[in-house]
């Protein structure tokens, strides 16, 4: 987790005198890094998120440069900005107009006196900030080691307790692909006071959300989604995995959550959450996919190839019966076809299967055989 603005701010506030007098309802904003600002002109080479620091040196030149710089700030991803006040800029500078500005645009703004040395607030955020990002690296780490099917080192979970994430919490993972504003996102979450950690893999943004209730979830998942912007070549995508209740179940929440956003790049759905995909979701979690592929094979095969070699239909006649609950005038109408068509063709299919298509024992494996079809023939096609 990014070290926050309003963290920062309560660490150091008495120390170096800070003052908050705008921006207040803006504080939960990751800080990357502590930049001094004293030219305009530099405002083009900040990377994200700085924690801006001024003197005002050229408001000497300038009487107007304060609301040049906070306008030239406007729209650009930096955490906030840090005035050094008494020798270029006074209070007087800070106008209500001002003021009132950064707080209608939730822009951060701190004061601190002139007697601060700018270089010793930096060195101490700035520490800080590292040490903080080293913790995150740490987290990463330990959260990927449980994402492989190997015993999990002990150092891995001291890591996640010392962090506060302990052996028998709650667990889900998403992934999230085509997010363009990260940062909003973590803001969210800290808003919402939801435990999380955040990494990237390959392209993809990895969530692991802890101790998150299902009406936090589904309140996250709709705020992000209705105000989140994505590329601008693809839509915001979220794949939820199964919800686990240990650390070591991790990595199964981790690629049902995958498996849930390739379902959603498929059907091209904003959302799809694992635990809801009906059957589908017990198919998925199957891990040798040839047990499914033989399940087919046993009940269907033999009237997928008769078709194919003579050119009938019974495959789907015996769908569209099934799905009718074995009704036959109900299943000659959705076919147009005679009832004593649909008499021929279902004796057809008991014989090549050699079974009783009365017995409700063979009925739900046919059926279940005709849900697993989709999902062997999207494998065969990929």
């Amino acid at each position: 987790m990014a070290i926050l603005l309003s963290a920062l701010y309560e660490n150091y506030k008495d120390q170096y005198q800070l003052r908050l007098v705008a921006g207040v309802s803006a504080l939960s904003i990751s800080v990357s890094w502590v930049y001094v600002l004293e030219d305009l002109n530099n405002i083009p080479f900040l990377r994200g998120n700085e924690l801006l620091i001024s003197t005002g040196l050229a408001i000497r030149n300038h009487s107007d440069w304060l609301w040049q710089l906070i306008k030239a700030l406007e729209g650009k991803a930096f955490a906030g900005l840090i005035l050094n006040v008494g020798s270029y800029i006074k209070n007087a500078d800070l106008t209500p107009d001002i003021l009132a500005y950064c707080d209608e645009h939730q822009i951060p703004l701190l004061t601190m006196p002139w007697k601060i040395h700018i270089s010793d607030i930096m060195q101490d955020m700035c520490t800080l900030i590292f040490m903080s990002n080293y913790q995150k690296n740490q987290l990463t780490t330990a959260f990927q080691s449980l994402m492989f099917p190997l015993p999990v080192p002990q150092d891995t979970l001291s890591v996640l307790a010392k962090n506060g994430f302990m052996e028998k919490d709650i667990y889900t993972v998403l992934h999230i692909q085509n997010l363009i504003s990260a940062a909003y996102m973590e803001r969210l979450l800290t808003e919402e006071n939801i435990s999380y950690h955040l990494f990237v893999d390959k392209n993809r943004l990895v969530l692991v959300l802890h101790n998150c209730s299902a009406g936090q979830l589904q309140a996250f998942i709709r705020t992000l989604s209705e105000n989140t912007l994505s590329s601008a070549h693809a839509s915001l995508m979220i794949g939820v995995g199964e919800t686990v209740s240990s650390v070591f179940n991790i990595r199964f929440s981790y690629e049902s959550a995958l498996t849930a956003l390739k379902i959603a790049q498929k059907r091209r759905q904003p959302v799809v959450y694992f635990d809801r995909l009906g059957l589908e979701r017990l198919l998925l979690s199957i891990p040798d996919k040839q047990i499914l592929l033989h399940f087919y094979e046993d009940h269907l095969k033999n009237i997928e190839k008769y078709d194919q070699k003579n050119h009938t239909e019974l495959l789907h006649t015996l769908e569209t019966y099934l799905s009718s609950g074995k009704n036959i005038s109900d299943t000659a109408s959705a076919l147009y076809t005679h009832r004593n068509t649909i008499h021929h063709r279902l004796r057809k299919i008991s014989e090549l299967l050699d079974t009783d298509l009365n017995d409700p024992e063979i009925s739900l494996m046919l059926s279940l055989a005709f849900r697993i079809r989709p999902y062997i023939l999207r494998q065969t096609e990929n």
